[in-house]
């Protein structure tokens, strides 16, 4: 009998470790969605603005970028979007930062737009690094002429490379906290469970114990930022809630924030307004 029972509990505990794993590979895959869908540039002014070439990264992939030099005395902004889409959507935001006079690179990660390769965690810092490199050593800027504007998942990846160097300033969009953290939130939203503490307890438990390879964690990075560092949110978000925002805020005591009480995940008119600000306002 003690037999039977022992074998049985090695089979049971094979099968939680087993279920354990695949629900990892499940649930904390952390999900990407390029589109190589480059939208047409209507705007004359803008086309004519545009360097568009491709950076080499030192693993070999083939980064689609866009380039607008700056005016004398004007910083550079390095824009890094969303794991969504690609640069091409951006263009307002684009003709909006380069009519005030600023350099603006924006870059699409390995995998997005036209660029090469699949995306990954240290991809996409590897990716980043390469446009700071691109500035340095080929246009000649300095880091403290730089700025780095990360929005939604852009922004996990602008933390990292920002605890690196001196840049003029930084600025985290509408960007979450942690890829677990992420994921429970989008858990809870999928199962209507956020009201449900015991539901919503087992879900981070589970998420909690599991283990993640791509981890995002912005927020262990924010209190180790030197530059100049604004946070943007919308109040309204329901993509990225912005209880992560206020979270990183804390993280951060010299870091300047903007809550906007209208908009959504994706409306950068407020927000868009108060960065400009915040680039005038840098010395």
């Amino acid at each position: 009998m003690k037999k039977i029972f022992k074998n049985g509990f090695i089979q049971r505990l094979i099968f939680l470790i087993i279920c354990i794993f695949i629900l990892s590979g499940i649930l904390l895959k952390y999900n990407y969605y390029p589109s190589d869908e480059m939208l047409r540039i209507n705007d004359k002014a803008l086309k004519s603005k545009i360097k568009s070439f491709y950076l080499y990264t030192p693993d070999k992939e083939k980064l689609n970028a866009w380039y607008f030099k700056a005016e004398s005395g004007k910083p550079t902004v390095i824009f890094c979007h969303g794991d969504a889409g690609n640069i091409s959507e951006f263009q307002e935001l684009a003709k909006n930062l380069t009519d005030d006079g600023n350099g603006l690179l924006m870059l699409d990660y390995r995998g997005f737009g036209l660029s090469s390769g699949q995306p990954s965690e240290k991809g996409v810092y590897t990716d980043l690094e390469t446009a700071v490199n691109y500035l340095k050593n080929k246009e000649h800027i300095d880091e403290n002429k730089i700025i780095l504007w990360g929005y939604s998942f852009g922004g996990a990846v602008v933390a990292e490379t920002a605890l690196h160097y001196n840049f003029k300033g930084v600025i985290l969009h509408s960007t979450f906290t942690n890829a677990k953290e992420m994921r429970v939130f989008e858990l809870e939203r999928l199962f209507n469970i956020k009201n449900k503490p015991i539901w919503n307890f087992l879900i981070r438990s589970l998420i909690t114990c599991l283990p993640l390879d791509q981890k995002y964690d912005t927020k262990s990075k924010i209190s180790k930022i030197e530059s100049p560092l604004l946070i943007t949110h919308d109040l309204h978000d329901r993509v990225v809630p912005v209880e992560m925002s206020y979270k990183l805020i804390k993280s951060n005591s010299k870091a300047q924030s903007f809550i906007s009480e209208t908009g959504s995940h994706g409306d950068f008119n407020r927000i868009q307004s108060r960065v400009l600000l915040f680039i005038k306002s840098l010395k």
